[in-house]
């Protein structure tokens, strides 16, 4: 999942990439920056789309009551789903967080069964204390005390339909969720819509404006794959099912970009399938010309070894991609250090052992020729071996005590030499690899393909599947 940005995760996460506000501005910004560059550089980062969480908040949390349902492995939805997209963690004693606009009217209500609330206007303002939510609004400037675990903020008015939160329009409601469990001033802000309304603030984030329509709707089916299965997976286990960023999928909320709701329009309803199961459509910004199999990078998830995500053969056409090859030289003394770091946070001893590297070597290929696996030996003869992957997170690893290193490691498929106390890292595109390449299907899509087409090109063998709108609907339109 990204977005002519990036779609990595590791979980697929590159935490240390920051979400953008102003999508367009910034990445012609960074484009031209790159552009001019003599090494290429990184992209605005987009779709994770990994089944790891690196929000370390919820690998903390006690592991949830067992899912008697198949956690794994889906049939596509028969309905329409409500998504739920965290939007903000708001987090300390002094937290608190503003909704609405001026004058406009909404709805706060308590999230149970009673159904209470009240009408409030103007610009809300949040804080959670104790068991209690303290919320006033702009017209009178009093403060209101609930007793809910959760608060339900709804727009009023046929005009006024989005709720402003962080300069952004969302639809939808937003529900504020408490975290006491975390601290007794936490919580989140949750985003709950109908899939369709939120795919197109999804395509803005994750792909210029200008690009081919077929494109669009390519990432449309992509997108909605991928959300459908994280809802499927998570409506048990979480309170939210993605996130606003490329951890999930990057999300801008309410948007007017044509190009996005028609491609929604288009593929309404419609996701990836094989074997009459959901497939769950990964993305990254640019594979570099290697695809990766999504059960080699991200996880053990049986829905991973589905066969249309085992990456296809053969050399992909992203080659007008910024990042489709790049060079990044780190000090060969910091960059052992931080691997270190990484293993002493990861608490694998034997990186963490790890001296000055001598040399960093591919010793795993996957089926389409893409390193999977990278073996490490240091001055004093140690050998580790570490996944393609994280090998990225460990040079990419923050360590309080270590220098900024600059620009990321935009992805994990490299070539590395060491020589006179420098690591140079030749690099393969941008993002984890799996599934459908953003600037590959801008190519394609520029060559007159359709966006079937395209989807056939990336993930081989698969059926798009007219999930919804109703059950007697439901049918393949591709075999």
């Amino acid at each position: 999942m990204r977005s002519a940005g990036d779609n990595a995760h590791i979980g697929h996460r590159d935490s240390h990439f920051d979400h953008i506000g102003n999508v367009q501005t910034s990445r012609r910004r960074f484009l031209g920056a790159t552009l001019a560059c003599a090494a290429a550089g990184v992209l605005v980062p987009a779709c994770r789309c990994s089944r790891e969480d690196s929000d370390q908040e919820h690998a903390a949390r006690p592991t949830p009551p067992e899912v008697k349902t198949d956690d794994s492995l889906f049939a596509p939805p028969d309905s329409e789903p409500t998504i739920r997209v965290r939007l903000q963690r708001v987090r300390g004693a002094d937290a608190a967080v503003q909704l609405g606009l001026a004058d406009q009217w909404m709805r706060v209500t308590f999230d149970d069964a009673t159904g209470r609330g009240l009408v409030m206007r103007g610009v809300i303002r949040a804080t959670r204390h104790g068991d209690q939510w303290r919320v006033s609004d702009e017209s009178t400037g009093t403060q209101r005390v609930f007793g809910a675990r959760m608060l339900l903020i709804q727009p009023l008015g046929i005009e006024e339909n989005t709720v402003a939160l962080n300069q952004r329009q969302y639809s939808g409601l937003l529900r504020l969720a408490d975290r006491s469990d975390l601290d007794e001033h936490a919580f989140d802000i949750i985003n709950e819509l109908p899939m369709e309304q939120y795919l197109p603030g999804v395509l803005a984030r994750e792909l210029f404006s200008h690009w081919e329509q077929a494109t669009f709707a390519a990432q449309a089916v992509a997108a909605r794959s991928f959300a459908c299965y994280e809802h499927l997976h998570n409506r048990e286990r979480r309170h939210y099912d993605v996130t606003d960023t490329v951890h999930s999928q990057a999300y801008v909320g309410a948007v007017n970009l044509e190009a996005a709701r028609r491609a929604v329009r288009d593929t309404a309803g419609l996701v990836l399938g094989a074997e009459k199961l959901l497939v769950p459509g990964y993305y990254s910004s640019c594979c570099g010309g290697t695809a990766a199999s999504a059960n080699l990078v991200m996880g053990s998830n049986p829905a991973n070894a589905l066969p249309p995500l085992a990456g296809r053969i053969g050399t992909d056409v992203c080659t007008e991609s910024p990042v489709y090859r790049w060079t990044i030289e780190r000090d060969l003394s910091v960059l052992s250090r931080r691997i270190a770091a990484f293993g002493e946070s990861q608490h694998i001893q034997t990186v963490a052992k790890l001296h000055t590297l001598r040399s960093i070597q591919p010793s795993g290929t996957g089926p389409t020729g893409r390193p999977t696996q990278y073996t490490l030996t240091d001055t004093n003869e140690l050998t580790v071996a570490l996944s393609a992957q994280r090998l990225r997170y460990a040079a990419n690893h923050r360590a309080t005590d270590l220098d900024d290193y600059g620009r990321s490691l935009p992805s994990s498929h490299v070539d590395v030499t060491i020589k006179s106390g420098v690591a140079t890292f030749q690099g393969r595109g941008f993002g984890h690899g799996v599934g459908l390449c953003q600037y590959g299907a801008q190519a394609l899509a520029k060559d007159g393909r359709g966006y079937l087409d395209i989807l056939r090109w990336y993930y081989p063998g698969v059926s798009i599947v007219k999930a919804y709108d109703s059950v007697v609907n439901r049918r393949s339109i591709l075999g």
